[in-house]
């Protein structure tokens, strides 16, 4: 399941990618492009990578939905074929109540538990799948790549810090060269496997 977050979305990002989720963030395309990007790009980018958007903007999750709704109602074999790509890796999803399920959510509040929960629900995301923590199956929370375990954490002396490589030897590394950020089960790993339990406590 793959979701485009907006830049007011930053945190539900972190979050998502933590728990294995790919997640483009609308920052990262800015990083990329050395631009800032509107409502339109993110809704056409979104559209061809059959991405979920997540928003607080509501205008901007109403212009999704309707460019959803065209391809819905055109009703030929070329709107077919998108909703099929778009669906496919959701068929939990794409019928509720004998209505589609369109692939859009509006964030209200700040509590992020609370959000990830609602999000969740609404697109009906398995628990047994996403809910066991394990670095190994999550994404790098800089750049939504990959990780993996590293194998020599000597390889990597010069860009651990001394005191992290003394007391540590299980690291992951982010799969992307041009991010290559490190990992190791810090204080951080304690709040996010709380942060999980919870989660499934809400959700069982």
């Amino acid at each position: 399941m793959k979701f485009l977050a907006d830049e007011m979305c930053g945190n539900i990002a972190r979050w998502m990618r933590i728990l294995g989720f790919d997640v483009i963030y609308s920052k990262d395309y800015e990083k990329k492009l050395k631009k800032a990007v509107d409502d339109k790009f993110l809704v056409e980018e979104a559209l061809k990578d059959y991405r979920i958007l997540i928003s607080k903007d509501k205008k901007l999750i109403d212009s999704f939905k309707q460019k959803i709704n065209l391809k819905i109602n055109e009703k030929t074999e070329l709107s077919h074929k998108f909703l099929e790509n778009f669906y496919k890796p959701y068929e939990n999803i794409y019928i509720n109540n004998s209505q589609v399920i369109l692939p859009a959510y509006f964030i209200e509040g700040t509590n992020i538990l609370e959000i990830i929960i609602n999000l969740f629900k609404y697109f009906k995301i398995s628990i047994k799948e996403k809910l066991n923590f394990n670095p190994e199956f999550t994404r790098c929370t800089k750049c939504n790549a990959e990780l993996e375990l590293i194998e020599n954490k000597e390889k990597y002396k010069n860009l651990i810090p001394e005191r992290v490589y003394n007391f540590h030897n299980e690291f992951w590394i982010c799969k992307n060269e041009e991010c290559k950020k490190i990992y190791w089960r810090g204080r951080h790993f304690e709040r996010i496997e709380k942060f999980i339990q919870e989660l499934y406590q809400n959700l069982m």
